[in-house]
């Protein structure tokens, strides 16, 4: 029993990000084929913060990570970072385990509003400078009320000094 649980504990560590002190966010880049759809964020570094804006034909939607907020000097996230809403982001990225996801929860409601996977036979690179397909699904800036489901996307991640 306490082998299996460590082997799962193991498996867990090995697929999460690890960051050390110092260590720069990564940053992501990716465009649907039409290139009507576009994704950017900052997965974290050193700190829990992140930051992911969608852009669809123009429309954008922004998020910061609720963790942001405690680094930021004003009390108000919004005057610091204009247009952006606080919610909950949380990311796995080994590119040597070809493994990428970042998740958007609704800070509010705790629901998701975008979840990017990445397409594993498709990461080529390593965790400094990587490429991919991933599947996209998101809430949608145009109408918030509804959502865009399963977006190819190709990606371009990295790390920027």
């Amino acid at each position: 029993m306490f082998k299996s649980i460590l082997a799962i504990a193991m498996a867990v560590i090995s697929f999460s990000s690890v960051s050390y002190a110092g260590s720069a966010n990564a940053s992501l880049e990716c465009v649907s084929d039409s290139g009507k759809t576009k994704l950017i964020a900052d997965i974290p570094g050193d700190y829990s913060s992140a930051a992911v804006s969608v852009i669809v034909e123009g429309k954008e939607l922004h998020r910061i990570n609720e963790a942001r907020e405690g680094e930021i000097t004003y009390s108000k996230p919004q005057e610091q970072y204009p247009g952006y809403e606080v919610a909950i982001i949380s990311s796995v990225a080994s590119i040597s385990q070809k493994v990428l996801t970042i998740q958007v929860l609704d800070k509010k409601y705790e629901s998701t509003q975008l979840l990017l996977i990445a397409q594993p036979e498709t990461v080529r690179g390593n965790n400094a400078n990587a490429t991919f397909r991933a599947t996209l699904t998101t809430k949608d800036p145009r109408d918030g009320n509804k959502y865009i489901r399963y977006i190819s996307v190709s990606c371009k991640y990295g790390y920027s000094i």
